[in-house]
């Protein structure tokens, strides 16, 4: 009798043992004795892995001892890296798989076909977490739940990746069971829409499947048809009802197994649908009471993607996935463009060859991707230090300056590799731009430079396109005019450097009269009083002024060098050497000619509106009319020819200027001219107008007190002013503040009067302006969005710069921030932002009897000071039928209020400002006998073990009691 009582305390014991959990992780620590370990029992009886390095040793090297249990069979191996279980066709259908402390990230690989009796974790409350992956299948016979993970208050779960196939088959139990697990929700989960569910048959009825929306999947029957059909009711948020989800779970096969598919989305009338019992038992045990809770679920959490704009494209491996699994994004950029950024639920991450990998999900994932055009589309110039260039004079080296450089950028800001072309407006002959962006200026420049200093604008060119981020432009500089070039002229055309004069008969005299033009170092006429002079002189030659006389004393071959020196600068003269001969018969190097005799024609000016001057601006063609009365004879003879002024007829005389006119006649087909005396002309000064003034731009934007200066230039029609030549800058007003600036301009040189041109000064457009948003979350008091105004440094302030308004479109769970901009910027900005995901995290697919007359808890992840109203079935509640408290919403509806409900599920709302959460639960109403209509296979449980309990106990009593009648039998006896 006393080994029965000992073995009755051995059993209490080994149960209390068993009920009591543990708390341990995969840290490679001992806890109370315990290891991290990994093992078959149930006659395989093999440890596969420990973290006790002693034991682990003699694991890592079996070919130094004989101790069996430290063999690994064939098909059984285990990474320590990535904490790792493969199982390869490892058939032991009696082994039990027993783990202790693995952690979180554990994973059984299946390849091939495998078999086991069970799979047991032992967390320990420091992780034991199993993740069933690889492409092979796993099948599990147990007579109790096939895969039991007790997590002891750690956040364990169980999770199936899409191409794992587990079967698993109970005799009593689950098939799956989590208890104690820390998780609210998605404690077992598949990676699928459509998962591979099989399992052999048992008679418990299948568990609610509970999501976000507190979800429950029933197994029915659909009338006059046969097979088993899954429902899963689910809330639509748009109208705030119930509808189901329809889940085949095909027929029974020859193993005993039913397949399950979705069949059909979003039934609403599912009435012909009749309750039956299902093969299979997926379960959760919760923390706290013990009791069953549903939380599991198919695709237990969604992964979105988009991409913003329309230069690229951005998918997913997979949009639904199982807690601790993971998606690749695959992004795909428009020919021509490029990913700027992807964002995993708001933070920014880097794509390498294209995709990037989520992993560890644990909850719904927002993937947004954006592009921009990577072909260039800014250029931003840089001038050299030195702007102020140089015109070379003749024999002078040419001026090359200091690079131009241009960086040339896409879309995204970023610097790309392209052909850059250079030029220079206007185009000017003798000054160019190469290839590396060096200015080079050559003498040529000399006569467009000789009226003044040259503006010009370096442009940029990218694929044939002119993009200017940033302009720059220079100046030409010129040195002091003075005389550089004395070029004498015979009759008033150029002459070279020697000439001969014929010796004439005697008593007779020949006649030559020899001209000079002064030019400056730019090619320019200056106005210059020459000296004469001559060397040896011979008999029969003398000098007046500019004529020279020879009479027939002179001797043949004579010779004479006569200079003209410009009396500026003694340095610069031009010469001629002069050769007299008796056989000479030419001009210029030839022989004399007679000079005709003209008689000049008559001419007129032009005249002002007064009758006085005329205004600065005329033509030449405009200022000078020449008479019809001009004549010249030759040798008493009439000589063909024209009359001329010598003036361009495009050119404009100055204030102060002079002309000639010339007889154009041809001489033994030779081209022949004779010029008369200077005439002068006088003009006045030309009003300069407001039209003649171009600002540079005419419209600028505000520049927060920053005084603005268009440029200005000027032109009068199609002739060019010159700043500091034509017209001064006297200065700008109003300049600073939005509206109007104008700018003076005084009329100097040839131009008069003083002018005002006005320009405009905007607002900044808000399309200038950068903006960042960001959602807010549930727990947040505010329903607005945070919200981050950015002009270059400045950020804007809400009120002074701008208003915001809000519309909330709480069924699509997205938002709209409608911002106004006023004061220094101008225009309006609409923004979408995602509204806070507003779940119930406690109460959902609870039941509620109405024998009870307790309150029905809920609690929301909202801010309780932004809750609105509480509804069910899309109907308000009035406030006295419920009570509310923080953390985060903790809501309690009333057994008065629940017991007006109808048997059944209803959809409970509870609404924030900006948002609202939703799920089902069910109202039980209660039969005759008072026993609540509904799942009675756990109240059958519980009959079981109180029957076993009292018959255990009645047991218990009846053995010590028989003892002790033996030993009072005993004592009697005697």
């Amino acid at each position: 009798m006393k080994g029965k009582k000992g073995i009755c305390l051995i059993l209490c014991l080994l149960l209390i043992l068993a009920l009591v959990p543990c708390a341990a992780a995969v840290t490679g620590e001992c806890v109370d004795g315990v290891w991290a370990s990994i093992a078959l029992t149930g006659g395989a009886n093999k440890l596969i892995f420990t973290a006790d390095s002693e034991t682990e040793q003699k694991i890592l090297c079996p070919d130094e001892q004989t101790d069996a249990q430290y063999i690994l069979p064939e098909g059984v191996s285990y990474d320590a890296a990535s904490n790792t279980l493969s199982l390869t066709d490892f058939n032991a259908p009696t082994a039990n798989l027993v783990l202790t402390m693995m952690g979180g990230d554990f994973k059984i690989r299946l390849s091939g076909s495998s078999s086991l009796a069970s799979v047991r974790s032992e967390s320990m409350g420091r992780g034991g977490s199993i993740t069933f992956c690889g492409d092979g299948a796993l099948e599990i016979n147990s007579a109790e739940t096939a895969v039991l993970v007790r997590a002891g208050g750690a956040a364990d779960f169980v999770r199936i990746e899409p191409q794992a196939r587990l079967t698993a088959s109970s005799a009593q139990g689950s098939a799956i069971r989590v208890e104690n697990t820390a998780l609210a929700s998605g404690a077992i989960s598949f990676d699928t829409t459509e998962p591979e569910l099989v399992a052999r048959d048992s008679s418990v009825k299948i568990a609610s499947v509970l999501s976000d929306a507190g979800i429950e999947l029933e197994p029915r029957t659909l009338a006059g048809e046969a097979g088993l059909f899954g429902l899963e009711a689910v809330i639509d948020t748009q109208t705030e009802s119930i509808v189901y989800n329809v889940y085949s779970l095909g027929e029974q096969n020859g193993e005993g197994r039913y397949p399950a598919a979705l069949l059909q989305e979003g039934v609403a009338d599912v009435g012909a649908y009749q309750d039956v019992y299902t093969p299979h038992d997926w379960t959760v045990v919760g923390l706290n009471s013990g009791a069953e809770a549903s939380q599991a679920r198919f695709a237990r959490f969604t992964v979105s993607a988009s991409a913003t704009d329309e230069n690229g494209s951005v998918s997913l491996s997979q949009t639904q996935v199982g807690r601790g699994g993971s998606v690749t994004v695959s992004v795909s950029p428009r020919e021509g463009c490029k990913l700027v950024s992807l964002t995993v639920n708001g933070e920014e991450v880097s794509v390498a060859n294209g995709s990037y990998t989520i992993g560890g999900i644990t909850g719904d994932v927002v993937v947004r991707a954006s592009f921009v055009e990577s072909a260039a589309v800014g250029i931003a110039l840089t001038a050299p230090a030195d702007t102020d260039f140089k015109v070379p004079g003749d024999g002078e080296a040419d001026f090359v300056s200091e690079p131009f450089t241009a960086r040339v950028t896409d879309g995204a800001g970023d610097e790309v590799g392209a052909t850059v072309l250079w030029s220079i407006d206007p185009q000017t002959e003798g000054v160019s731009i190469g290839a590396d962006g060096r200015v080079t200026v050559r003498s040529a420049a000399k006569e467009a430079a000789a009226e003044g200093p040259l503006n010009f604008t370096v442009k940029a060119i990218v694929e044939w396109k002119e993009l200017f981020d940033e302009s720059q432009s220079f100046t030409v500089s010129l040195a002091e005019r003075k005389a550089a070039r004395v070029q004498l002229t015979l009759d008033g055309e150029p002459l070279g450097e020697s000439d001969t004069i014929p010796i004439p008969a005697a008593g007779e005299s020949t006649h030559r009269q020899y001209g000079a033009r002064v030019y400056d170092q730019y090619g320019a006429l200056r106005e210059e009083t020459l000296t004469w002079s001559a060397g040896d002189w011979p008999p029969g030659v003398r000098r007046d002024g500019d004529t020279l006389s020879v009479t027939g004393e002179c001797r043949d071959g004579s010779m004479l060098i006569v200079t003209a020196t410009a009396s500026s600068d003694s340095t610069v003269s031009g010469s001629v050497t002069v050769g007299f001969s008796r056989q000479a018969d030419g001009a210029k190097g030839g022989a004399s000619r007679a000079m005709p005799d003209v008689s000049w024609p008559s001419f007129t000016l032009a005249e002002g509106t007064d009758g006085g001057a005329p205004e600065y601006g005329l033509t030449w063609a405009q200022m000078v009319t020449l008479g019809e009365d001009g004549t010249a004879t030759l040798g008493g003879e009439t000589l063909p020819g024209s009359f001329s002024i010598d003036k361009a007829d495009t050119a404009r005389p100055n204030i102060s200027d002079s002309f000639r006119i010339v007889f154009h006649y041809s001489e033994d087909g030779e081209d022949k001219t004779v010029s008369s005396e200077e005439h002068s002309v006088t003009l006045t000064r030309k009003p300069l107008s407001a039209a003649m003034i171009t600002l540079t731009p005419d419209t600028m934007l505000y520049a927060f007190g920053e005084a603005l200066t268009p440029a200005v230039s000027a032109a009068d029609g199609s002739y060019p002013l010159v700043s500091g030549t034509d017209f001064q800058v006297q200065g700008y007003a109003g300049n600073t503040a939005i509206g109007s600036g104008s700018v003076t301009v005084e009329g100097i040189g040839n131009y008069k009067d003083t002018v005002t041109k006005n320009f405009s000064i905007t607002p900044i457009p808000g399309s200038s302006v950068s903006c960042a948003l960001s959602s807010r979350k549930p727990e947040d008091a505010d329903t607005k969005p945070t919200i981050v105004l950015r002009y270059g440094e400045r950020t804007l302030v809400e009120g002074t710069d701008y208003d915001l308004s809000l519309l909330f479109d709480i069924p699509s769970k997205t938002g709209t921030a409608t911002i106004a901009f006023k004061g220094c910027y101008s225009g309006t900005r609409a923004l979408s932002f995602d509204l806070p995901n507003y779940l119930i995290t406690a109460g959902a697919g609870s039941s509620w009897s109405k024998s009870t007359s307790t309150a029905l808890s809920f609690t929301a992840n909202g801010a309780l000071g932004k809750f609105t109203e509480l509804t069910v079935d899309g109907k308000t509640v009035p406030a006295s039928y419920y009570t509310t408290e923080s953390g985060s919403t903790i809501v309690r509806i009333k057994a008065d209020f629940l017991k007006s409900l109808t048997a059944g599920k209803h959809i409970v709302g509870i609404a924030y400002k900006d948002g609202k959460a939703l799920a089902i639960f069910s109202v039980i109403e209660v039969d005759r006998r008072g026993v609540p209509t509904g799942d009675s296979s756990n109240l059958l449980l519980w009959v079981i073990v109180l029957t076993v309990s009292v018959a255990g106990v009645a047991a218990f009593a009846r053995a010590f009691a028989g003892s002790g009648k033996k030993k009072k039998r005993k004592k009697m006896s005697k």
